[in-house]
């Protein structure tokens, strides 16, 4: 750890598998760390907990009835250069932060400009907030990148603090896009947001992103516990930062997590054997034990999407792909081969070419596929690249960071699972598992899976429908739009059933089907290549 001043706290940590140790109190289960902005709370004592399972999950969201308007769990942030028809129900940074009640807030990111984040706070939050920021350094790096956010702070209250969670591997990265925001006295509110948009200008102008935000989560009463899967999941992952996160967590045992309907999707850096109990725990793994609780193997018929801003280097045959990728957003079993090849969305240089930055949206859009060793890579991932296409979506000209994987009906109108992440297609963020049965993942990742059951009483994904929506929340809008009732659902054998009775839009950043690269006449963008010829602005691309 190191300390440049006394108006911030700057921290190299290495990730450590150990637990915090408990923090406990004699008196109301409350201790208070106005360093990390929050009452610590241990929660009920054990006396407490085996009567309050009932009382925690009575106060979950309320399932949408029939024909109720529900609203979207996934947002797109809102896009400066275009009018308003086009941002209905986007959120910039100042919906998520601006609120006059802010007290605390944990920003968890890759890049990150201070100033630019600060402007967003209201105010009168400005004086009082106690805000961390969390991003990640190389091994060897001398505090580099914890240094630069230093530099940003000589304007603002001392209660600012800057961590950096040390990253022992060469290209890993602390990728997870994440807040934890505090509204109120101590606080009495909390609120978790997973999104895709570096802390930047440029990322959250013109930019396609993608938000979820949790309901905002109150606190727990003396008799109950949290027994939701998300609250652990969530703990779990924020362990991997060690003392960074050690006030946090223990913040986070305060408030009741069972209003939040979905699951978490994390990576972290890990290594763990065939067997062992983290194996399914992060990336791939993860994803896979989840997708294969939704029993779809067999509906052959079925789209799997995905939508990414960065491909890295996934070998020179399509073997990583195809039997640990495409595996896992399947749900197969080891011996059995995908039964849906996904459709991958990549920007063209044309798409970025006609994007409101022009070639300055390729700075965020990454894939060297004209390197030597990657020149194999390019002739067999043609085949499964699709353009940035997002008229009906009002994206078009906004260029993707988003990423998103989906699992859709063959009508392209029933979503059977929705992820939001900060994953792109990488085996850094994702993992990769060796010959030897070792699952490695390098790098700091964090996303959020939905599907029907979340959404159900009595977890029946039959009663339910995701279902995709563009530039607005409404179903029946996007209905009268093509000129007909949504198609009927249709089950495994054929036959037809009724149309759910509640419907669970999902905000879409592009359009459904994906369309194909052309042949001869589309190309991946490659950030680095020269291009000559001028975008609409007038700008030319120069390596």
């Amino acid at each position: 750890m190191a300390a440049n001043s006394s108006d911030i706290e700057i921290i190299a940590e290495v990730p450590s598998r150990k637990r915090p140790i408990e923090i406990l109190s004699d008196s109301d289960g409350c201790i208070s760390d106005s360093d990390a902005g929050f009452e610590i709370c241990e929660g009920p004592r054990p006396s407490q907990r085996a009567k309050t399972t009932a009382k925690a999950e009575s106060n979950a969201t309320p399932v949408p009835q029939p024909n109720s308007r529900a609203k979207s769990p996934i947002k797109l942030t809102k896009i400066e250069a275009l009018p308003a028809s086009e941002n209905i129900g986007a959120v910039g940074l100042r919906d998520l932060i601006g609120a006059p009640d802010l007290t605390t807030m944990w920003q968890f990111n890759f890049s990150i400009d201070i100033p630019f984040v600060m402007e967003h706070v209201h105010p009168r939050a400005l004086p009082t907030l106690k805000a961390h920021f969390v991003t990640g350094e190389k091994a060897g790096n001398n505090s580099k990148e914890a240094l630069v956010l230093q530099s940003m702070l000589c304007a603002y209250p001392k209660n600012i603090l800057v961590h950096a969670v040390l990253l022992q591997k060469r290209y890993a990265s602390h990728h997870t896009k994440m807040m934890v925001l505090g509204f109120g006295p101590g606080p009495a509110q909390i609120q978790i947001v997973i999104h895709t948009a570096n802390l930047t200008s440029f990322d959250w102008d013109n930019m396609t992103q993608g938000v979820w935000m949790s309901p905002r989560l109150t606190r727990l009463r003396p008799d109950q516990t949290n027994t939701s899967q998300f609250f652990s999941d969530f703990c779990e992952y924020l362990y991997n930062y060690g003392s960074i996160t050690t006030g946090l967590v223990q913040m986070l045992k305060c408030y009741d997590f069972a209003p939040i309907r979905a699951v978490l999707i994390a990576s972290a850096p890990c290594s763990a054997r065939r067997g062992n109990k983290d194996y399914a725990k992060y990336g791939l793994h993860r994803l896979h034990a989840e997708v294969a609780k939704l029993a779809l193997l067999g509906s052959t018929t079925d789209h799997i999407v995905a939508n990414v801003s960065a491909i890295s280097s996934l070998g020179p045959t399509n073997d990583y792909l195809t039997h640990q990728v495409f595996r896992a957003l399947n749900g197969s079993t080891a011996n059995r081969e995908p039964d849906v090849i996904p459709k991958i969305i990549f920007p063209t240089v044309q798409d970025v070419m006609d994007s409101l930055n022009g070639f300055d949206s390729g700075i965020a859009i990454h894939y060297r596929q004209s390197q030597f060793y990657m020149k194999a890579q390019a002739r067999y991932l043609k085949n499964y690249l699709h353009s940035w296409a997002a008229e009906r979506a009002g994206r078009a000209r906004a260029a993707p960071h988003i990423k998103t994987y989906l699992r859709v009906d063959s009508t392209w109108s029933h979503i059977k699972w929705f992820l939001l992440t900060s994953a792109n297609l990488s085996k850094q963020a994702w993992g990769i598992e060796s010959k030897a049965g070792v699952f490695e993942v390098q790098s700091f990742e964090l996303g959020v899976l939905l599907h029907p059951g979340l959404f159900s009483e009595n977890d029946d994904a039959a009663c339910v429908d995701l279902v995709p929506v563009w530039k607005n929340d409404d179903p029946e809008t996007q209905e009268r739009r093509n000129s007909g009732p949504a198609p009927a659902r249709t089950d495994t054998t054929g036959g037809a059933t009724a149309t759910s009775p509640v419907r669970i839009p999902i905000r879409m950043a592009y359009d459904l089907p994906p369309v194909p690269y052309v042949a001869g006449r589309d190309r991946a963008w490659d950030s680095g290549v020269s291009y000559e010829q001028e975008d609409w602005r007038g700008g030319t691309w120069q390596v």
